[in-house]
């Protein structure tokens, strides 16, 4: 089964979940963002009940989560906005 996307729509998802993402960490300092993270390992962990599999997230270090989330994703949104006004 093939699945056609519609860019405009798709690029209208990113910058959706760009302004989600930093509207939630507008209200997160770097050390609120880091126990967030910490504890959201232990629930994974601990949802999986002696499974020995390690999630991927767990080896992101948080810098790289906060720096993406805080410095990339602007750029990111900067770009999709150019995107979509080169398809109007």
């Amino acid at each position: 089964m093939s699945f056609r996307h519609n860019v405009t729509d798709c690029l209208g998802d990113i910058l959706e979940n760009i302004a989600d993402i930093t509207a939630y960490l507008s209200d997160l300092d770097r050390q609120a963002f880091a126990a967030e993270r910490r504890l959201e390992r232990v629930c994974t962990a601990a949802s999986r009940r002696g499974n020995r599999r390690r999630h991927d997230d767990g080896r992101i270090s948080d810098d790289v989560v906060w720096k993406t989330a805080t410095e990339d994703l602007p750029l990111r949104d900067r770009a999709v906005r150019g995107a979509l006004s080169g398809r109007s």
